[in-house]
């Protein structure tokens, strides 16, 4: 029961093949190209097949890329198992995605507003800057009145015209005009 001899014995129980594929710069179709043609180029008959795609892609998505095909070329080539690791793989478009925030439609239409301002050339100051925004905001509001069930469409039309004058400020000829 006393062990005299250890001895290491190397087994060979399958090759492997590992590569690495860099996907910085380029676009989704390019590398769906490469990716395929290197799976061609491959020596993969027996053998277990990893291939780590990273990078930044410059345009597209990776959604575009087929890895379906590129493993199932690779199997029919004889490779025993396949697998593509492509986590660290980001696009524009992610990056894209990641920054924007969760808004809420009020949020939304405040930010286009405030964005949108500075075009605007009027000499009204209730309109510009920060106080048109405000205005804006309101003046949506009251376009959202709804209309009651038996309001005629004469009386909410003026009601709506009324408010949004109103809410511009305009002078009162213009109200009594209308």
């Amino acid at each position: 029961d006393e062990i005299n001899n250890i001895e290491f014995i190397k087994l060979n129980i399958c090759d492997y093949k590992y590569e690495e594929y860099n996907a910085e710069a380029k676009n989704s179709l390019t590398v769906n190209d490469e990716l395929k043609n290197i799976s061609l180029e491959l020596n993969v008959k027996d053998k277990i097949v990893v291939i780590k795609v990273k990078g930044k892609l410059s345009s597209g998505k990776i959604q575009d890329i087929n890895f379906f095909d590129v493993k199932k070329q690779l199997e029919e080539r004889g490779a025993l198992y396949v697998w593509i690791n492509y986590g660290l793989l980001t696009s524009k478009e992610l990056d894209y995605k990641a920054n924007l925030k969760v808004e809420s439609p009020k949020e939304i239409e405040k930010r286009i507003f405030e964005e949108l301002i500075s075009t605007i050339k009027i000499n009204k100051d209730n309109l510009k800057s920060p106080n048109g925004v405000n205005t804006a905001i309101e003046l949506l509001k009251s376009i959202r009145c709804p209309k009651y069930p038996n309001e005629q469409d004469r009386i909410y039309k003026d009601k709506i015209i009324n408010n949004s004058i109103d809410i511009l400020k305009l002078n009162d000829d213009l109200k009594n005009d209308y």
